[in-house]
């Protein structure tokens, strides 16, 4: 059976649907799908390089939003692969090509992997837009497949299937005497609350002298947060990290205990489940779907972070060294029972069979197609003028696209 993936790719690139990609891709491979992956790029594309080390091979094209510029080129690579199962994942160009799949018998895949608008609008338009439907949906947590089923009704089979997590060989000394305390992820606000999470550092940092941090990742807020622990005289016990991946990813977390994560909604995610792999005591905002993963005061606390919770958390796990050890334990057994990328591509195994893709012809792209019309519910469908559609459809017929 043949895949066809979306990715996107950039230097420094810390989105987790692409980090899921990367390790379930490999798993599958090596379990004998032949798999493509089609990465929609800004500058670089080195996770997809990395890809490409494992044996998968991928196709790059600088990513664009206008649907006119990236349908045809999806369409072309389709015809060129032709694959039995598309997952676009997070790409809406990839699911507005994926029309002409379905006709053809092919199977399309869409992804619900946050509550946000974004994902919703996704959801909603191509799970009950007629043409544009999609053949199966894959939710990354309980809370929303329940929500969409709720929601849509919709007929379109259904599967929860989280990002999955690589086994850590490396554990966190919770018996350590200086303790460190972690934040991993994007440096932005919307719906990281980074402000948030440096605000509760600098006051654990004056509560217990011998505390330290760190600040893993990168975004936007980047030079702000270090502004602000400079100008504060934090910045031999707040520090921050640049981007770090596999092994040495797992090995730089271990050697913390608790990690923190304050956002505003989530998916499943893959920051807390590494801390969690290594043995790290989590202690997370309390959105919807986090609870299956994060089980308040079993292995971890999830707090609302609009109070004083985190901080009054956090100074709970300080001062008991054996609530640390007991949720350190039970989230590693929690991870490697639920969350790991063997599980997971186990699942995703489920669903690829479920689809019953029966094909005698190949794909061969439409010469005439019609886009969607502009769409509130289409957050990344960018569309342009008549003209401008049409000087950029002579290009491609010219050969200079």
């Amino acid at each position: 059976m043949r895949l066809l993936f979306i990715m996107f790719d950039g230097k420094n690139f810390l989105g987790g649907p692409t980090v899921n990609i990367t390790r379930l891709l490999p798993v599958l491979l090596k379990r004998n799908y032949e798999i493509d992956v089609l990465c929609f790029y800004i500058n670089s594309h080195p996770n997809a390089d990395y890809l490409n080390t494992k044996g998968i091979k991928c196709h790059f094209r600088q990513q664009s939003l206008m649907s006119y510029k990236s349908v045809p080129w999806i369409l072309k690579k389709i015809e060129e692969i032709n694959p039995d199962i598309f997952i676009p994942d997070v790409s809406t160009q990839g699911l507005i090509a994926g029309k002409w799949l379905t006709i053809k018998g092919v199977k399309v895949i869409n992804t619900l992997r946050g509550n946000d608008d974004l994902n919703w609008g996704k959801a909603i338009f191509f799970s009950r837009q007629g043409k544009w439907q999609s053949s199966a949906i894959v939710c990354v947590n309980e809370f929303l497949e329940n929500k969409l089923k709720t929601k849509l009704n919709i007929e379109i089979p259904t599967i929860v299937i989280p990002s999955g997590v690589l086994k850590s060989n490396h554990i966190s000394n919770q018996l350590t005497e200086n303790i460190r305390i972690v934040y991993s992820g994007r440096f932005v606000n919307n719906p990281k609350n980074v402000d948030k999470i440096l605000d509760l550092f600098l006051k654990l940092a004056k509560e217990n002298l011998g505390l330290e941090f760190s600040l893993i990742g990168s975004g936007k807020e980047k030079s702000n947060l270090q502004s602000r622990i400079d100008e504060l005289g934090y910045d031999e016990r707040i520090k921050i990290y640049r981007l770090l991946k596999d092994e040495e990813y797992k090995e730089f977390l271990s050697k913390h205990h608790i990690i923190v994560l304050l956002s505003d909604h989530e998916g499943t995610p893959g920051a807390i489940m590494d801390g969690m792999s290594c043995g790290l005591v989590p202690v997370v905002s309390n959105t919807d779907g986090i609870e299956k993963l994060v089980i308040n005061n079993e292995n971890g606390f999830v707090v609302d972070h609009k109070t004083n919770a985190p901080f009054k958390k956090v100074m709970e796990l300080l001062k008991n060294d054996d609530l640390r050890i007991e949720f350190s334990k039970n989230a590693i057994d929690h991870i490697s029972k639920r969350y790991s990328i063997d599980i997971c591509a186990n699942q995703w195994e489920r669903l690829l069979g479920d689809l019953q893709v029966k094909r005698h012809h190949r794909f061969k792209r439409p010469i005439f197609y019609k886009l969607p019309k502009k769409s509130n519910l289409l957050k990344e469908h960018l569309t342009a003028s008549n003209i401008n559609i049409f000087k950029y459809r002579l290009k491609q017929i010219l050969g200079w696209e």
